[in-house]
């Protein structure tokens, strides 16, 4: 009697739910995560997503949110993923001048005027409006297949230019202490500070080009999002509180 008293205690016992490797504490199973995450990386909207899945659309809304924030971070922390995004947008981490004017360019587009009506995303803070500029930036860089070197490949005069800026610069340094060098090269150094926001600039120019001209559409765009952000949750998982 006890036998069959513990086997169907044991039987009652409920099974413990798949591990999610994406998500920790998730409620979400990995096999729905990953729905999620194909959507997310096809731009399906979350209403039709939710229409052939199963899934709740409000499930699907919550979790493209955190997509966003997690492909911020993908960006910020690999420099080289998500079509090379992190690495024409930022400098040390931080979004310096030139990354602030593509994102400033990006946010005045069609594309992003036509990616919030086609998700309609409730921007409730800074931050939401922040992970969908990235990630409309990323879906820009998932689109363009660059050879190697596209970005750094400047042209030899531009080069040249470049290491006299730095030779003057370095002068400078070593010299700007000495007694009355300021009012003797002040000039030199108001001339120093224009050509250098002028060669930023003109660097600038070149990696545009560059991009153009040494690019092409990349034949999968979305296959490289879904896949670059899948390799970055399995080593930096979503937490669930």
């Amino acid at each position: 009697m006890r036998k069959k008293q513990l086997s169907k205690e044991k039987k009652a016992k409920p099974k413990p739910r798949p591990k999610n490797r994406y998500m920790r504490n998730a409620k979400l199973s990995e096999y729905k995560f990953l729905k999620i995450l194909r959507g997310f990386a096809d731009d399906v909207p979350a209403k039709n997503l939710a229409e052939t899945s199963g899934i709740s659309e409000k499930t699907i809304r919550a979790t493209y949110r955190v997509l966003r924030r997690k492909l911020f971070e993908g960006v910020v922390m690999h420099r080289h993923g998500f079509g090379n995004a992190g690495f024409y947008l930022l400098r040390n981490g931080r979004v310096e001048d030139k990354g602030k004017r593509f994102l400033q360019g990006v946010v005045e587009s069609e594309i992003f005027a036509r990616h919030i009506e086609r998700h309609a995303p409730r921007l409730s803070d800074a931050g939401e409006l922040q992970n969908l500029m990235f990630e409309v930036s990323a879906r820009v860089f998932c689109n363009i297949s660059m050879r190697d070197g596209a970005l750094i490949d400047y042209p030899p005069d531009v080069r040249n230019a470049l290491e006299r800026i730095r030779d003057t610069g370095n002068w400078i340094r070593a010299n700007i202490n000495r007694d009355g060098f300021l009012q003797q090269y002040g000039h030199v150094i108001e001339r120093f500070k224009k050509l250098s926001e002028d060669m930023k600039l003109l660097l600038e120019k070149e990696e545009l080009l560059s991009m153009r001209s040494r690019s092409r559409a990349h034949h999968y765009p979305s296959e490289l999002l879904y896949r670059d952000l899948r390799r970055f949750l399995l080593k930096h998982p979503i937490n669930q509180s």
